[in-house]
């Protein structure tokens, strides 16, 4: 892809985007041809300097070292291989591009190997992280706020709560309210003592105090054993991770 340039011949980054790495005195070789370049690594692509040319990070395949000569004492190269366009990784094309790095010292190479690595291990981490975003979103789609998702849980244990308390105070109000409420109240008392039993009142207690903790937090749908059921823990992480990756991006 073309790269836009400034009057000193920077990189001119986009909203979001930052350099990682910037390695000069690199050749880079592409289809029998060598160009001396200025190699900037971003957080979002590869950009050769003195061609005005890049890559996204998305495209990169695979990337690996070696060494070309006797005794692997010749060019230390960086091999890339970008994935074609409309390449998905179900479907590979044959016609993806490669091209090589070559840096002065094996430790050049290394260096801007492990943030190549780093910066395609970021992107997918990214990746996943939308997805669980997205995931997210469709789960909250019935909701109209950005706390609905614990509020809307929380609203449904008040409410659930409610009828049983306003449930025993009418039964109780005088005799006739009483047999007129016989067989709610046999149901409550079972539901009760069902509870009790399961320790339901403290499971009850503990959930609100994870969905105020959540609330706190900021996270307005949070993975829960009801709504995710044996997939509790993979997604309990997942979004751990998604929430986590904040920060340390920062």
């Amino acid at each position: 892809e073309d790269v836009e340039l400034s009057e000193a011949r920077r990189v001119l980054l986009a909203d979001g985007e930052v350099e990682c790495a910037v390695q000069e005195d690199v050749r880079l070789e592409r289809d029998g041809e060598r160009v001396r370049t200025t190699v900037v690594l971003t957080n979002r692509r590869v950009v050769f300097v003195e061609a005005a040319l890049g890559f996204a990070l998305a495209d990169v395949r695979e990337a690996k070292s070696r060494s070309a000569g006797f005794f692997g004492r010749g060019d230390t190269l960086l091999d890339v291989e970008l994935r074609a366009p409309f390449e998905t990784d179900a479907a590979v094309s044959a016609h993806a591009t490669s091209l090589a790095l070559v840096f002065c010292t094996a430790t050049l190479r290394d260096r801007f190997h492990e943030e190549l690595q780093q910066g395609m291990r970021r992107l997918a981490l990214d990746a996943a992280a939308e997805a669980q975003r997205a995931q997210a979103a469709l789960a909250r789609q019935a909701f109209t706020t950005t706390n609905a998702g614990v509020s809307g849980i929380m609203r449904a244990q008040d409410h659930l709560h409610a009828s049983v308390d306003r449930a025993v105070d009418s039964a109780f109000s005088d005799l006739e309210t009483l047999m007129a409420h016989a067989k709610q109240m046999v149901a409550i008392a079972e539901q009760l003592a069902a509870r009790d039993a399961s320790a339901q009142d403290a499971d009850d207690e503990q959930q609100r105090d994870e969905l105020e903790r959540f609330k706190l937090f900021g996270i307005a749908s949070p993975v829960t054993r009801v709504s995710h059921g044996a997939s509790f823990h993979r997604e309990l992480a997942r979004q751990l991770s998604d929430f986590l990756s904040e920060p340390l991006r920062s």
